[in-house]
């Protein structure tokens, strides 16, 4: 009867965005520890060893300096994270990369004030909005980012138009997030017809799949040694720890998880 019930919330839009407010209202009002910023799988390269030691989640850090691409685009420039959820993500890209103005934006206000509590930083500000409405003027934006957020949305082409409104012309879209394989082409499909130009694109499944392995230890003693009992089944879940099914799905192959840099044309 529970899978019934939440197969029913997560596949009517309606329903799976209140659903998601809830949730994460819910997460920000019951966990206020700042040691807990990043709300994503993390990426670790194979290439190099982890190199954000001063971060205290570097694994979650670092899945942003993947997302940015080394942050070339971003020195002096007026960003919005969609989806920003409990801060950290936009915070460490407005500190590391000199941006002018970031702005944080997330759906569950719960989140957006503890993100106003924590992060006081000059030209760095957090907004209550919605993905696919978004509360700013047309050509505002410079950069958006969007990092493990849109699996979540109800409306993904909604969703990018709004991206493609707020970008500045010249401006630039980096996301990254899951899905099921087979709907990989159908992701790129949207964001080819979305008014955004697709730069670049890279399966980093196996990043993923090895800051996971890495961090694993880490999380389930947080875990443990922060949630309560009765939670924490769920929490190993959602974080995607060892023989998770989150963990399965992207060791077996059964998800990818996609970035893509995207551009939003100039005008002629």
């Amino acid at each position: 009867m529970l899978k019934s019930l939440f197969y029913r919330v997560t596949t009517h839009p309606k329903l799976m965005k209140g659903f998601w407010r809830t949730a994460y209202n819910l997460l920000a009002r019951t966990y206020r520890t700042d040691s807990w910023r990043f709300m994503n799988y993390g990426f670790s390269p194979a290439e190099r060893p982890l190199f954000l030691t001063e971060e205290t989640e570097p694994y979650g850090a670092q899945m942003y300096y993947r997302a940015v691409e080394g942050g070339d685009t971003l020195r002096d420039s007026h960003l919005l994270e969609i989806g920003c959820g409990r801060g950290g993500g936009v915070a460490y890209l407005h500190s590391q990369f000199s941006c002018d103005n970031s702005t944080g934006l997330d759906l569950a206000k719960n989140a957006i004030s503890f993100c106003r509590k924590t992060d006081t930083a000059t030209g760095l500000d957090y907004v209550v909005g919605s993905a696919d409405d978004l509360p700013f003027e047309s050509a505002t934006f410079d950069v958006v980012v969007n990092v493990e957020s849109s699996h979540t949305y109800p409306d993904i082409p909604k969703f990018l138009s709004e991206v493609s409104r707020v970008l500045k012309p010249g401006g630039r879209m980096y996301f990254v997030d899951f899905r099921r394989t087979e709907k990989i082409a159908e992701l790129r499909h949207q964001l080819s017809t979305s008014g955004l130009t697709i730069v670049r694109e890279e399966d980093i499944t196996s990043g993923v799949v090895r800051a996971l392995e890495r961090d694993n230890d880490n999380k389930i003693e947080r875990i443990e040694s922060t949630v309560h009992p009765w939670f924490r089944s769920f929490f190993r879940e959602f974080a995607g720890t060892a023989d998770t099914d989150i963990y399965n799905g992207f060791h077996s192959g059964r998800n990818q998880y996609w970035a893509f840099c995207a551009e939003k044309p100039c005008a002629s």
